[in-house]
């Protein structure tokens, strides 16, 4: 998809730090670090049997379960907040955000730019002698020999900084044309960004049954997800009916973490995990299934600048097998089909996704 590439290209390089430094993601990548000095910590106080060690080894432990336990933490919260959190931004790719322009430094550097300071006369000058002295004639010769000895100097000195100067000039003018070629070739490929991102416009205003598609796929494709999330998704228009239909590939169940939480056994030396009961881990993995849903609803219904889309139905798969055959299947998890004035109507910071979610299939 030709404007995809774009999109995803803009929108990270603008807003894709600032709107999605998730809170729960930073906290398991400082858990990660933590856990990296405290591993460090318990290897080089292992074979240290004296007390002090063994308690700054059972210490250096205690900080690896706790680390493993924040990054367990941090995963889950991210996780169990995937719609409340993306709420914070606002919905879709927004076209007029995504205009290029030229951003290449057009300035050559100052040590090619600055003129190089040439010799003077000053810096030569070996002086004169003493009042009356000069009238001398062997001192008057001594004179004109350590005068002409500087002029001599400054003209072998002239020569060195003209060649220099001419050397510097040279570079300069190679820079300003690699520069200006540099500026040119950046302006032909954001005015080909920006004629591509005009003729999409047009064409997603007038309601061509491609474009929208295109459109709400990149709209879906662009958005930032927790590690294993996969980016596949169809979507087609039906402009007589204003019907967008969605066909959306959602993660599977080995997003959850098995582990509930790790404790240290101080007798035995060891880390042990608890595991998440599969109640806890099929609840949590129906809420970010629903999650998902509301927030694809959001974006989706959010991007329509144009008006476009009265209703849309998200069919969201997940790849699996098949357990009798063992063939590759991708069965529907979710099905639904929402009107925008009904969506429009949720509060979604405050509702329970599943919930939410079974009310707007009713519906």
């Amino acid at each position: 998809m030709p404007v995809a590439n774009i999109a995803e290209r803009e929108f990270k390089r603008k807003y894709w730090a600032a709107h999605h430094s998730n809170p729960w993601a930073i906290k398991r990548e400082r858990a990660a670090a933590y856990l990296v000095k405290a591993k460090a910590a318990a290897r080089s106080s292992k074979n240290l049997t004296v007390q002090p060690y063994k308690k700054q080894y059972e210490n250096a432990r205690l900080a690896e379960v706790s680390a493993m336990n924040a990054q367990l933490s941090g995963t889950r919260g991210q996780l169990t907040n995937l719609l409340v959190d993306s709420l914070e931004t606002r919905p879709g790719i927004g076209i007029g955000g995504l205009w290029g322009t030229v951003e290449v430094d057009h300035i050559p550097p100052p040590w090619l730019t600055d003129r190089i300071p040439g010799p003077e006369w000053a810096d030569f000058d070996p002086g004169r002698l003493p009042l009356g002295l000069g009238r001398l004639p062997i001192l008057s010769q001594i004179q004109r020999r350590r005068n002409e000895a500087a002029y001599a100097r400054l003209e072998r000195a002239l020569r060195e900084w003209n060649v220099a100067e001419d050397d510097r000039r040279r570079r300069l003018a190679e820079a300003e044309a690699v520069i200006e070629a540099e500026v040119a070739a950046e302006a032909a490929r954001v005015a080909a960004d920006n004629r591509q991102l005009q003729e999409f416009r047009q064409k997603l205003e007038a309601g061509d049954r491609d474009t929208v598609g295109e459109y709400f796929e990149t709209v879906l494709e662009t958005l930032a997800w927790p590690e294993g999330f996969p980016r596949r998704v169809t979507a087609s228009y039906e402009p007589t009916r204003t019907h967008l239909d969605v066909q959306y590939l959602l993660p599977t169940d080995a997003v959850v973490p098995r582990i509930d939480r790790y404790t240290y056994d101080k007798e035995r030396d060891r880390i042990t995990p608890k595991p998440l009961t599969d109640e806890a881990r099929a609840e949590l993995y129906k809420s970010i299934v629903a999650q998902v849903t509301l927030r694809a609803l959001r974006e989706l219904f959010g991007s329509d600048e144009f008006n476009l889309v009265r209703t849309i139905t998200f069919d969201g798969r997940t790849s699996t097998y098949d357990r009798a055959t063992g063939q590759a299947v991708e069965p529907y998890l979710v099905s639904v089909t929402v009107d925008i004035c009904d969506f429009g109507a949720v509060q979604l910071a405050r509702v329970d996704p599943v919930s939410c979610l079974q009310i707007l299939a009713k519906t």
